[in-house]
């Protein structure tokens, strides 16, 4: 072969290696690998790895390369990723720097010891003319289940049910006795005010005790007469004579209707007071005393209804006896 030849083969055989130098893959980046242990892993742990690269000579990382956040198979979960970028101004241009986190989270497992692989991945630099791929190698693990397999220690597969815990109702059922105490008082009260007070009253008006008395004495009998005097005494607030009989019916209007038979019971009472005559009542003593009884009740049920004029007929009969 001449020299010349010989000259320029070896002239591009330089210029060649020199160009698969500047080419060359391993001077355009540099990766770091931090691996997480490789043992003592239980369900719900997560295994840590940290890939932190330096990309040169304007070569940039395709981001679609890294893996995304998902479940990668049975047992491992990958979290979203932590990615930290930085730029460094260099000689020959900017480099670029990544740290990139990724977390895998063990969410299942099926023997009691049981190895399990981080998945290997591929990043994808390049620099608009050269592209190249950066592989990531696999990592095994082991891992093993907290509590002991049921087939093997013959415990049973799940645990029964905690009973829901029991709330302390003891000032609860305190405060109910005391509203039912208090409840049971009112009630009591308000049976008291309508209707066993009105239904004792009713027998300590003075007409009511002079019909009993009548019903057990003769009706002509002194007794009777008295018992009638201080029924009429006590309802009007003072003595009742004959003379004053006006007064009263005044005083108390609603004995008004039976002035007649009144007014024959005064003078027979006077005549049989004050005279030797002991003839026969000119009326049914035992009838008018159970009329008045009636006359009294009814006006003793409109006063309740109406409490203004609970006193007014005693004062009107008090000044006009005055």
């Amino acid at each position: 072969m001449p020299k010349t030849y010989r000259y320029y083969l070896t002239l591009l055989l330089l210029i060649t290696s020199s160009l698969c130098r500047a080419q060359s893959p391993t001077q355009s980046f540099d990766l770091q690998l931090v691996e997480p242990r490789a043992y003592g892993y239980t369900l719900g742990d997560t295994a840590t790895r940290t890939w932190i690269l330096t990309l040169r000579n304007g070569y940039q990382l395709d981001m679609d390369s890294l893996p995304q956040a998902e479940r990668v198979d049975l047992w491992l979960e990958l979290d979203p990723l932590q990615i930290e970028h930085r730029i460094e101004s260099g000689d020959s241009g900017d480099n670029q720097h990544y740290r990139i986190t990724l977390r895998y989270r063990l969410i299942n497992l099926n023997e009691p010891e049981q190895l399990i692989e981080l998945p290997e991945h591929t990043l994808k630099i390049s620099n608009g003319q050269m592209n190249w791929q950066i592989p990531i190698p696999p990592l095994r693990l082991a891992a093993r289940q907290v509590a002991p397999d049921p087939a093997s220690s013959g415990l049973p597969a799940t645990q029964p049910l905690l009973p829901p815990p029991l709330l302390d109702v003891t000032p609860y059922w305190r405060w109910l006795g005391a509203a039912a105490v208090l409840g049971g008082l009112g009630l009591l009260g308000l049976i008291w005010v309508y209707a066993l007070l009105p239904w004792l009253q009713r027998g300590h008006r003075p007409f009511a005790r002079a019909y009993r008395v009548l019903r057990r004495e003769p009706a002509d009998s002194e007794t009777a007469l008295r018992a009638l005097h201080r029924a009429f005494n006590s309802t009007a607030g003072g003595t009742v004579f004959s003379h004053n009989l006006n007064d009263f019916f005044s005083a108390q209007p609603h004995f008004a209707v039976l002035r007649q038979p009144i007014t024959a019971f005064f003078a027979y009472s006077q005549q049989r007071f004050f005279t030797a005559d002991h003839s026969p009542p000119p009326v049914d003593l035992s009838a008018l005393a159970r009329q008045l009884r009636a006359a009294e009740r009814r006006q003793d049920d409109a006063k309740h209804n109406n409490p203004a004029h609970k006193d007014a007929g005693n004062s009107e009969f008090s000044a006009s006896g005055d």
